[in-house]
């Protein structure tokens, strides 16, 4: 056994002893305790198999905080890949719908060129002018 002195107050002067189980007189007041392996403070002071507790919490927290910080890590990247696939989609339809403008652009043109234009009066069975004729205006009237 050993003798361990619990104090309320961080002062030491003038304070002198009694017998063990009695406080101290002076400035401040001490109790001296007879150490037991199986005594608990209640104060912070701690007995010898509480120390290897708190070793192990410290040690348990750890270990746990590294596995959530792994299983965190791996969550992100299996976020970021599978981002990175959707971009990678997104990317490729990007690619066809310009191929599409590209040939929709084209048909454009065809479409509006003069010889469809002319295939497409013979299909409609429209009648091609033989002549045609301007009028010449004069007058700085607009004609409605």
């Amino acid at each position: 056994m050993s003798k361990i002195i619990f104090s309320n107050n961080l002062g030491f002067s003038n304070c002198r002893k009694t017998k063990r189980g009695r406080n101290f007189k002076g400035v401040a007041e001490r109790t001296i305790y007879e150490k037991n392996d199986d005594f608990d403070f209640g104060s912070g002071v701690k007995s010898r198999g509480s120390a290897g507790r708190s070793i192990l919490g410290s040690l348990v927290f750890l270990f746990l905080a590294i596995v959530g910080c792994g299983a965190f890590y791996l969550y992100q990247v299996n976020d970021l890949a599978t981002k990175g696939f959707e971009i990678k989609e997104y990317e490729n339809r990007l690619k066809e719908l310009e191929k599409e403008n590209k040939k929709m652009k084209i048909r454009e043109v065809e479409l509006r060129s003069m010889y469809h234009l002319e295939e497409s009066t013979r299909d409609m069975d429209l009648v091609v002018p033989k002549s045609m004729t301007y009028l010449e205006l004069k007058s700085p009237v607009a004609m409605k």
